[in-house]
């Protein structure tokens, strides 16, 4: 991680330690989960069917919880 989306700008004052952690912290949660850049839409305004792709193991698991036992 570069650090690039770490806010510097803000003072948080005594709190300064915690929030730089905090951010840093959710920078590489956020890289682990395996985003794959940015949005994409197709020309009639749908979303990419790889993106899609990516999500299809949660519709499954939704699909799964909502069915009757």
């Amino acid at each position: 991680m570069d650090g690039g989306g770490i806010s510097t700008k803000v003072d948080f004052g005594i709190h300064e330690t915690a929030m730089q952690t905090y951010l840093h912290e959710g920078e590489q949660k956020a890289y682990a989960l395996g985003n794959r850049g940015p949005i994409r839409f197709n020309p009639d305004g749908t979303l990419d069917a790889k993106i899609l792709k990516g999500f299809t193991f949660l519709k499954e698991s939704w699909i799964q919880k909502s069915l009757p036992t």
